[in-house]
């Protein structure tokens, strides 16, 4: 994901230029009005297209992010608990954050689950 962002993060500035010197050769009559607009609308719509997938890369990779860090924050917490023999309220409320109760269900097999 980070070589896909860095990636598109570089087409963008190529577009950029691309815009830029594509105005200049338009200013300076390189190139006719009709090619100018053919041109900067294919540049525009990849560059829109370009914006939203680097936002939807720069997302999950915030969210790894978080994920990750939660997982070294619950790992650290851990640690301190190692070699616990018992456990007691302090260590129970430091680890635990909530406890779901699901309804009681009868399977078809005639189990129950909970």
């Amino acid at each position: 994901m980070r070589k896909e962002q860095k990636k598109l993060n570089k087409r963008l500035a190529e577009l950029d230029r691309l815009f830029s010197s594509l105005y200049e050769d338009k200013v300076m009559e390189r190139i006719t009005e009709r090619n100018f607009e053919m041109m900067s609308g294919k540049y525009q719509k990849e560059q829109l297209e370009i914006e939203a997938r680097l936002k939807e890369v720069t997302e999950t990779l915030n969210e790894s992010y978080e994920k990750s860090q939660g997982i070294r924050d619950f790992l650290s917490l851990i640690r301190n608990y190692q070699g616990l023999k018992e456990l007691d309220a302090t260590v129970v409320n430091a680890l635990i954050d909530k406890i779901l109760v699901s309804e009681r269900e009868k399977m078809a097999d005639g189990t129950v689950r909970q």
